[in-house]
């Protein structure tokens, strides 16, 4: 392979190309840093005796001269981010001869090798073609399509796991008996979801379209909002409704003898609270009948055991109980469910 001077590389008719799909439409340029290169893969004959000097001929069909330069460019693509971040995407590299010349010269396409790595920091190059085109204007020219898609490592620890763990601590605060505490961590939860939210959104083109990961993002915006709603309708039912009206939100005793009270009441601590009233007063009644106590302390412990019974035999709230089951099994099962058909609805865009 014979590498060409810059005095003969400047004689050689080279052809300006044009990468149309650029802001400026740039072309290509035969200076100092383009090189000319003559494989040899034909023979030669040697030149007419009647010549001065002695040389050897080529044939220009059968030893391909190249020009190679390295080029810098900013190419136009149009993108479709309705999939993101399961999204493969398409960019185009336009070529088209400059001028009048393209008369006598033709772009053919060839074999097309990708030098570069597969895969990039963020992306994974999938295929490259090469293949003629023409567009709207009827103007021709080359094209090499490079398809490549996104690599979902990065963006699952930075988007996917912190949402997915936030949720999972709203759902925690349906076990916690303070009503303050329960509200707090879900409105804190939900201001970190909604920074988030915007920080993905600030990161991404502007577009018209819900993307997936927004669906992803508003759906666990959600879900500490539902359970605000939630714990402050079990709250109004215990502490100022109808629930405390009728002592349903009563649980039990502690080891003082107070009331516990607690915003989800189900029908299985009733039932448990039953069964310590009755052996309670099986406990106090053997212990008058050791003393012989038949005085006043038998009303006192009588008052209050009755209490404690209207509290425990008050009617069922179904509307604590619906809200309990809901927060604690409905809501945890909807997420779960949510998430798989969401990931697997999206592994199936990227690899299909």
């Amino acid at each position: 392979m014979n590498t060409w001077s810059n005095k003969k590389k400047w004689a050689l008719l080279s052809p300006q190309i044009i990468f149309y799909n650029t802001v400026e439409k740039n072309e290509t340029v035969n200076d100092g840093k383009a090189s000319v290169t003559i494989a040899k893969e034909g023979g030669y004959e040697h030149a007419p005796t009647n010549q001065l000097l002695s040389s050897c001929v080529f044939r220009g069909s059968e030893n391909p001269i190249t020009t190679s330069r390295v080029y810098k460019e900013d190419f136009l693509c149009a993108f479709d981010m309705g999939h993101y971040p399961f999204d493969t995407q398409s960019c185009s590299v336009d070529l088209v001869i400059k001028g009048n010349i393209g008369s006598f010269v033709e772009l053919v396409p060839g074999n097309l090798r990708y030098a570069g790595k597969k895969k990039l920091d963020m992306y994974v190059v999938q295929d490259v073609a090469l293949d003629k085109f023409m567009d709207s204007r009827g103007v021709e020219g080359l094209r090499v399509d490079l398809v490549f898609s996104r690599r979902l490592f990065a963006i699952v620890l930075a988007t996917y796991l912190p949402t997915g763990l936030i949720c999972i601590v709203c759902f925690a605060t349906n076990y916690f008996y303070s009503f303050e505490a329960a509200v707090t961590v879900n409105l804190t939860c939900l201001l970190v979801l909604t920074t988030i939210f915007i920080g993905v959104a600030n990161s991404l083109p502007t577009t018209a379209y819900i993307k997936l990961v927004d669906l992803w993002l508003l759906f666990t915006l959600m879900v500490p909002l539902v359970e605000v709603f939630l714990h402050t309708y079990s709250h109004y039912r215990c502490a100022g409704g109808r629930g405390a009206a009728h002592g349903v939100c009563s649980t039990g005793v502690d080891r003082d003898g107070g009331r516990v009270t607690m915003a989800h009441v189900s029908v299985r601590r009733k039932q448990r609270n039953q069964e310590a009233y009755r052996r309670r007063i099986c406990q106090e009644q053997e212990s008058r009948d050791e003393t012989g106590d038949q005085g006043g302390g038998e009303s006192k412990v009588v008052g209050k055991f009755s209490r404690l019974w209207s509290d425990i035999s008050a009617p069922e709230d179904r509307g604590l109980i619906i809200v309990e089951y809901t927060s604690r099994w409905l809501l945890p099962t909807i997420f779960i469910v949510f998430t798989i058909a969401y990931f697997t609805a999206g592994l199936c865009l990227l690899y299909d």
